[in-house]
């Protein structure tokens, strides 16, 4: 393959991969997140700001783990090691990065928790990209083993996700000027940044 082309291909599939499956999953599944009974007064209020920051942020991993991994015709042990942990650092980073803009509460969060979300992040991509850039010769006409490899990303991302939510504590700030239905504005920003 034309070195131009797989280039292309690695760039749309870190966008693809980044900013669609690991950061909408993130953000979709804290729309999830009910406090307070459901009022919706008390709910998650979202900044822009880390918002975009952490859409960009597996994005740009991803670009680098997919250029160390997919330019040579062959990818090493190494690499796929250190293309493992720095994408499930950034999926556990993201995930953090993105509860610094929660607007309306003080976050604190389970080490227990953190670590774990960490361990399965990097555990799992460490994973997939070992099964599939180092078998990827061999699977050139089997489309449903390349699915498998990014089904079990998937459920790592959600995993880790859900294993991270799990430890955060929730405290509202008091200020009732902070609040509101958010879920309009995020919808707006999840549309403008996946577009």
């Amino acid at each position: 393959m034309l070195k131009g082309v797989r280039r292309f291909l690695l760039v749309t599939a870190a966008i693809t991969m980044g900013g669609i499956g690991i950061w909408g999953t993130h953000f979709v599944a804290n729309r999830a997140i009910l406090l307070e009974h459901g009022v919706l007064s008390r709910q998650i209020l979202f900044n822009p700001g880390y918002t975009a920051v952490s859409f960009f942020l597996p994005t740009l991993v991803l670009l680098a783990a997919f250029f160390m991994l997919g330019i040579p015709n062959t990818a090493h042990y190494l690499y796929i090691a250190v293309a493992g942990i720095l994408t499930g650092s950034a999926v556990c980073g993201m995930h953090y990065i993105g509860l610094l803009d929660v607007a309306n509460y003080h976050c604190s969060y389970y080490i227990q928790n953190v670590v774990g979300s960490a361990v399965i992040s990097v555990v799992a991509s460490s994973a997939a990209f070992g099964i599939f850039f180092h078998l990827r010769d061999t699977w050139t006409d089997t489309w449903w083993k390349k699915a498998l490899c990014g089904i079990l990303l998937c459920c790592a991302v959600s995993a880790s996700h859900w294993t991270a939510s799990l430890g955060i504590v929730f405290e509202w700030k008091g200020n009732s000027t902070i609040h509101g239905d958010s879920k309009v504005q995020t919808s707006i920003i999840a549309f403008l940044l996946v577009s």
